[in-house]
């Protein structure tokens, strides 16, 4: 939770002064960390009642999306391999970065949000629901994003 929150913060907070490098510097030291703790956390199903509240706002989406993407300019856009059922497409995609970052954003505003409701079941929900679209979409989302900032990086 303290890392999803460092990343909201940052993303919210104090992109505006960021210069490429700083950015892609401090995004390769919280995407990783994200990774890694996300993986830590004792996998639990969401259940299908979807009673959380969703916080991030499209304003909000669109503030973190077009920040990074106008700090990273024409690096913002990267060629990823699309995987499906375990194996790797043979056409490559366009992506960018910006659009990874500001989906993850949305997933950990999402989760802390209403795990500050200090409810249980909410609590409990609101991890289960993140590791859940962690699986299924932000995690590869996040690494391909680590991919591509470390090649800008060297």
């Amino acid at each position: 939770m303290t890392v999803a929150v460092r990343t909201c913060v940052f993303l919210e907070q104090e992109i505006e002064n960021e210069s490429r490098e700083s950015l892609v510097s401090k995004l390769l030291g919280l995407l990783p960390v994200l990774y890694v703790k996300a993986r830590l956390v004792p996998a639990a199903e969401p259940s299908d009642d979807g009673f959380l509240e969703q916080f991030c706002t499209e304003e909000q989406y669109e503030r973190v999306r077009s920040a990074v993407a106008e700090i990273l300019g024409d690096d913002d856009v990267y060629l990823s391999l699309p995987v499906e059922n375990g194996r790797y497409d043979d056409i490559c995609a366009t992506r960018s970065i910006s659009e990874d970052v500001a989906d993850i954003y949305q997933a950990l505003k999402d989760m802390a949000h209403n795990y500050q409701l200090h409810d249980e079941e909410i609590m409990r929900e609101a991890v289960a629901d993140c590791l859940y679209s962690f699986k299924d979409g932000w995690g590869m989302k996040l690494l391909d994003a680590v991919h591509a900032l470390h090649i800008i990086e060297w």
